[in-house]
Parts: structure tokens; sequence; C-alpha cells
């Protein structure tokens, strides 16, 4: 009788440790398919759908504009340096710090020009909080 008793002891230990991996899986799982999805100041990004809109409206981009804007939103707050960029440009013939330049540029244009913050000798970064929320707040108080 008290194998028994020790057996389901054992049992009933390893299913609730299986039952928390499982809920530690689900949450990781949950926070990589909110990663899917990017917002930013009525800038929606689809990941999966690789489709990119501003305030509902659909902006077309390249796939290496797109490839960058997902890079930058993923490290939102942070100062990306042009060679930290150059990765994503692994597919063109050619990748140096012009083809950043030229496609933060074109992001611009297809986007709003306030979405990419350059420092010059730094790099490049997407305000966690951006110059059109500043806007905005200092407009409504007025």
């Amino acid at each position: 009788m008290r194998r028994r008793t020790l057996d389901a002891s054992l049992l009933l230990g390893h299913a609730e440790r299986q039952a928390d991996e499982a809920k530690r899986l689900i949450e990781e799982l949950k926070g990589q398919l909110a990663k899917l999805t990017l917002e930013h100041n009525g800038l929606e990004v689809d990941r999966l759908a690789r489709v990119v809109r501003l305030n509902g409206q659909r902006r077309e981009l390249s796939q290496v504009q797109f490839d960058l804007l997902v890079y930058l939103l993923l490290n939102r707050g942070r100062m990306l340096a042009a060679e930290e960029l150059l990765p994503i440009f692994a597919k063109s013939t050619s990748h140096n710090k012009n083809m950043v330049e030229f496609h933060i540029f074109h992001l611009r244009r297809a986007l709003w020009p306030g979405l990419i913050r350059t420092v010059k000798g730094q790099g490049y970064t997407i305000d966690l909080v951006s110059e059109v929320n500043l806007a905005m707040e200092a407009a409504q108080r007025n």
C-alpha cells in the first residue's frame, strides 16, 4: 500500500512540473506572438503578412525597408550605428553605410520624417516617445 502511495505522489509531482512548464511555454509563445505585430504611434507592422499600415492606410515598402523598419522598431529607444544595421542588407549586391542612409531616407518618405531620428556620429533610433506624441500633447494643453 505504501508503495502505491509513493508512486502516486511521484506521478503527481511529475504532472505538476509538466503543467508548470506548459504554462511557462504558453506565456513565452504569447510574447512571441505579440512581437509579430509591432505598433508605434499609429504605425502598425504585421511581420507575418509583411504589411505596414500608417493610421490604417497601407504603405508599400521594399523588402529591405520592411526589414530595416522591423529591426528599428524591435530596438526602439536604442541608438543603432550604421554598422549594426548592415547585416539587414546582406542579400543586397552592395552593402555599406550609404545603403543605410539611402534606405533610411526612403523609409522616412514612405512613413513620416520624424519617425527615425539621426544622431550625427552615433546612428539611428526610433524614440520611445516620439516628437509626434509630444506635439500632440502640447496641442491638447493649449
